[in-house]
């Protein structure tokens, strides 16, 4: 994961971006779709109807949230995706929100469709910069293992 650059002691970060590292996510490229496919039942399916609530309503009360805290802390061996999961739940309502009054500066204001286009926007991008974070970030068995070297050269020095 890491690659010596041309000078001496100087490290940079190399993500190798293969097929495997980008389905090792998953989880994100679920949630992407899950939000292209909320926007999609909410677009497609008439006002009111139960399956364009069925569909989007957990949709939306999950997928920002776990995004936003996927992209905020990334990869980590203290927290499992579990975890940023339930914690997505909680910050979820409070993106959506965000992203509703953000509608309301938009030339057609505040309405379902730029409320919907703008959620699915974000989620698209928030996956983007996970998916990123996770590439460019070690893995946690790799951040242990980081750790246990620095631990030891602090010792012996």
């Amino acid at each position: 994961m890491w690659a010596k650059t041309g000078n001496a002691g100087t490290f940079a970060t190399a993500p190798t971006v293969d097929l495997r590292s980008v389905l090792a996510s998953w989880d994100l490229l679920a949630a992407a779709a899950l939000a292209v496919l909320a926007a999609a039942a909410a677009s497609a399916l008439a006002p009111g109807d139960l399956l364009r609530v069925a569909i989007a309503l957990p949709i939306a009360l999950t997928v920002p949230g776990y995004l936003l805290v996927e992209a905020l802390v990334g990869p980590s061996r203290r927290t499992s995706r579990s975890f940023h999961l339930l914690a997505g739940i909680g910050v979820s309502p409070g993106v959506v929100g965000l992203l509703a009054l953000a509608t309301s500066l938009a030339p057609g204001g505040f309405t379902v469709a730029g409320i919907v286009l703008s959620v699915a926007a974000a989620c698209l991008a928030l996956s983007a910069v996970a998916l990123w974070r996770r590439l460019v970030t070690p893995a946690p068995a790799d951040l242990a293992a980081e750790e246990t070297v620095a631990a030891t050269t602090d010792s012996v020095a």
